[in-house]
């Protein structure tokens, strides 16, 4: 079972969300300013169909850029616009016009309808693929059909998959899809004649986590700050699930103690030392991230080195949430069966992490190319 730390500061919840005293991520919520996942009010500033996307004022001193289907968007047009990324210093955000809003047994998306669609289509129902039992499938179906039936919001079509946890708890995953319906009745969508920038939806705490790191093993979460031990207990128990909430003192911080926390201070530095000898060296570019392996004097084969590397570059990943593409130059291994070796390593280790990940395999300078993108639609 997961564990989520959290400690207040300031104006933010700094969390270590760890598996088994090792950090599985970690970040900021803000409790007033936006973040990703929220919805912002924004205004389409320019439309490039040569990249087929558009640009936007969401507020803030860059333009965010968004990926569009078809040329229906304008400059002057005001739309709801989902954060998916905040902006860095160089770039705006990345937002969409799709708003989905994530459980933990279904996931529900909002999908702008065109200017000529005169009526909204009923809302599309899909049950995961991996509930292999028909009858719980038809169950889950009909369950949800009847909530979500009759939801109609204006300006949007809608989509809901029922995700395959649903399929272990069904009343659990039905009184989640009726929260999240009675939240979408609430919307004031589309925008009003606000500016830029203004938050129309703000997630919650539990929900930022839930739509950032999509599990449903969570255990407890351990925080001193006492408005975000009350909503994680009320948001779990809304759902039928157990989550043990310990609140310590206000001056005493849930960092200072649990062994997560220092490994995730670790994993805030440049350098890495691996396990058994040898370095894992971090470094950026405005495109990529770049990993160089190092012997760093060690013993060990090269190929005993990167094997160890690989989880260290796995959890760097994970724990920073690097997305992007992802370049790693290991030590020199000549022999094509240890290159076939790390990349399966690397591979295996990647298959539990909470983002999508690809691993392309080694080019012909032997560097491994890696791109890492969070699934949020």
């Amino acid at each position: 079972m997961k564990k989520i730390l959290v400690s207040r500061s300031g104006e933010s919840l700094n969390y270590i969300i760890s598996e088994d005293g090792q950090p599985v991520c970690r970040g900021v919520y803000s409790t007033v300013s936006a973040n990703t996942g929220d919805i912002l009010e924004g205004v389409v500033t320019a439309s490039k169909r040569e990249v087929n996307g558009c640009f936007a004022d969401v507020g803030g001193s860059r333009t965010a850029f968004f990926d569009v289907e078809k040329a229906d968007y304008r400059p002057g047009d005001r739309r709801g616009f989902y954060l998916q990324a905040m902006p860095t210093e160089t770039k705006g955000a990345l937002i969409n016009v799709k708003l989905p809003f994530t459980g933990i047994y279904n996931a529900l998306v909002l999908i702008p309808l065109s200017p000529r669609d005169v009526s909204a289509p009923p809302p599309f129902i899909k049950i995961s693929r991996r509930i292999g039992n028909a009858e719980i499938a038809n169950e889950l179906l009909s369950g949800a059909s009847e909530i979500v039936g009759g939801l109609n919001i204006k300006g949007y079509s809608i989509s809901l998959t029922v995700r395959t946890a649903a399929a272990d708890d069904q009343l659990c995953a039905m009184r989640e899809l009726s929260s999240m319906t009675e939240t979408l009745k609430s919307l004031k969508l589309p925008p009003d004649r606000g500016s830029p920038g203004k938050i129309l939806y703000k997630r919650s705490f539990p929900e930022f986590i839930i739509e950032n790191y999509r599990r449903n093993d969570y255990g407890s979460v351990v925080t001193n700050d006492p408005g975000a031990a009350r909503d994680f207990k009320a948001y779990f128990e809304e759902r039928g699930l157990p989550l043990e909430a310990v609140l310590l003192p206000p001056e005493r911080d849930p960092f200072d103690t649990d062994p997560s926390a220092a490994v995730a201070a670790l994993y805030s530095h440049r350098t890495v030392n691996i396990p058994g000898g040898g370095t894992v060296i971090y470094d950026k570019t405005e495109a990529m991230h770049v990993f160089d392996v190092n012997s760093g004097g060690s013993r060990s084969s090269p190929l005993s080195v990167n094997l160890a590397a690989c989880e260290c570059i796995s959890r760097y990943l994970s724990v920073n949430n690097l997305t992007g593409i992802v370049v790693i130059d290991f030590i020199s291994m000549k022999k094509a069966a240890d290159r076939e070796q790390v990349e399966k390593r690397m591979h295996a280790l990647l298959q539990n992490d909470y983002a999508l990940n690809i691993v392309y395999g080694f080019t012909q300078l032997q560097l491994l190319e890696i791109s890492r993108s969070r699934k949020l639609l």
